[in-house]
């Protein structure tokens, strides 16, 4: 159910970056709340902040290496609770579920 690409901005056409609006959208949540944690992160080494080339008022969030090496090491422990969690759900199951919540994801 964990989607690599949806942590490269590389995925989603940008080079260096995905603009602070599209983070907040993508996680569902206002963007002076989102804002204030990718600055905490950035504060802590795990994202950059970098100036859109194409729109000097927009903030690009990149991944550094740190903060990729660190993200790789939650996805695989999420991969993991997923597996343990599902195996006691029929294979079936377990897709209408992820159907489910990917339809409650992108809002249908």
């Amino acid at each position: 159910m964990l989607h690599d690409a949806a942590l490269a901005p590389e995925a989603a056409g940008l080079q260096g970056g995905l603009p602070l609006g599209q983070l907040a959208r993508d996680v569902l949540a206002k963007q002076p709340t989102v804002t204030k944690l990718v600055q905490r992160m950035a504060d802590d080494g795990l994202v950059e902040l970098l100036s859109d080339p194409a729109d000097q008022r927009r903030t690009l969030v990149a991944a550094t290496a740190n903060g990729q090496r660190i993200a790789a090491a939650l996805i695989e422990q999420a991969r993991a609770q997923e597996t343990t969690l599902l195996s006691r759900w029929s294979a079936g199951e377990a897709e209408t579920l992820k159907r489910h919540l990917q339809r409650l994801a992108s809002g249908q």
